[in-house]
């Protein structure tokens, strides 16, 4: 009887046409290469000149070195043959009486690449006792703190044949223990810089389950709450300290910091309801909050840049600025030498100064920078 030991990888792509006119990827080189004749174009291996037996070719006689002659079907014309013979790119075995073979060059096959198969073995993609190392090595010796991990290097050959280049994005719906941003950290080590974004809920580890007591000892350890959310952004600080990484931000999916209007119908008039709204925002809400919903409701990336500089919030250099701690003709005069396209100010900031916000209002238009109160 013969048990059924492989796992199975579904890819799929959502345009089939568009991810091949993109390029398919490929998977690192194999094969044995050496340079037994100190070839100046380095490592090298060979295959046959004669053509398979099934296969038609160009017919014609080779003399070796020794002075053996070899009829047969060759792989390309006489000239072609005498132009590789004199670059040094036929070799012939068995002390140069042997069938001529065609040297290729290890550079040549890393710039094609090599496609990928359908058999992933364990010595070039890893297994899960890997991905336990990998995970062991990164909490300091901690052992089975999460369930079979993926190896990093098999979600790197993944991204390789998926094309994965600079700037590109790779999304994990199913952040787990995080190995696909350790991958994509390690990645980046190599030359290719994506960004990630890795999606975990925040679900609970049940305490009183025996298999999780490693990980809730680990958690407890480092005082994190008891979620796999908390595991996933703990492997990736790990990492990117290991890997000279640039750091990541973390975000929560919560309502919106502005009141949303909603009529209400317990006898409130509605004077005493647009009292409730003569400040926007929320109560308790935290600036950073407004910050990181302002970028992403006026097309900047979470991963912009944001400085601040004189109470102002500077986002991406300074081509979008938001006020929203305090404003007087300074900081006003301050943003006219900026010259922002955009900027962004909380109403409230203005109440009781009637004067300030009419003069920032022509002061910015005279300088043709777009100015927004909320």
């Amino acid at each position: 009887m013969i048990g059924l030991v492989a796992e199975h990888i579904l890819c799929y792509a959502n345009h089939s046409r568009n991810f091949k006119e993109s390029g398919v990827g490929k998977l690192p080189l194999t094969g044995n290469f050496s340079n037994p004749d100190d070839d100046p174009q380095g490592e090298w291996a060979s295959k046959p000149w004669k053509v398979g037996s099934d296969q038609t070719g160009n017919r014609y006689t080779i003399i070796t070195p020794t002075g053996v002659e070899h009829t047969e079907e060759w792989m390309g014309e006489e000239a072609t043959y005498q132009k590789l013979l004199a670059e040094n790119r036929i070799i012939f075995p068995k002390n140069g009486s042997g069938l001529p073979r065609k040297k290729y060059y290890k550079f040549e096959r890393e710039q094609e690449g090599q496609c990928a198969n359908n058999w992933w073995s364990h010595d070039l993609f890893g297994h899960n006792q890997e991905g336990n190392d990998e995970l062991t090595t990164l909490f300091n010796g901690r052992k089975n703190i999460f369930s079979n991990p993926k190896p990093t290097r098999l979600i790197k050959s993944l991204m390789q044949i998926a094309n994965v280049k600079d700037g590109d994005y790779v999304l994990d719906f199913f952040g787990g223990s995080g190995s696909t941003a350790d991958s994509i950290l390690k990645y980046s080590t190599e030359g290719v810089n994506p960004h990630f974004i890795i999606v975990q809920l925040a679900e609970r580890i049940e305490e009183n389950l025996p298999k999780n007591k490693e990980i809730i000892r680990f958690l407890k350890d480092l005082n994190l709450p008891f979620n796999i959310a908390e595991l996933s952004k703990e492997r990736i600080r790990r990492s990117v300290h290991l890997n000279n990484g640039d750091g990541f931000k973390v975000f929560r999916l919560s309502p919106s910091n502005f009141k949303q209007w909603r009529q209400i119908d317990d006898g409130t008039s509605l004077k005493e309801q647009m009292e409730l709204f003569v400040d926007p925002i929320e109560p308790d809400t935290s600036i950073d909050y407004i910050v990181y919903e302002l970028m992403l409701k006026n097309g900047k990336e979470l991963t912009c840049s944001i400085q601040k500089k004189r109470d102002l919030y500077m986002i991406d250099g300074n081509d979008l600025v938001f006020i929203l701690d305090r404003i007087n003709p300074d900081i006003v005069e301050y943003i006219l030498e900026l010259r922002p396209k955009k900027v962004i100010a909380l109403d409230r900031l203005f109440f009781n100064n009637d004067p300030l916000k009419t003069n920032t209002i022509l002061q910015m238009k005279h300088v043709e920078i777009e100015f927004i109160t909320l």
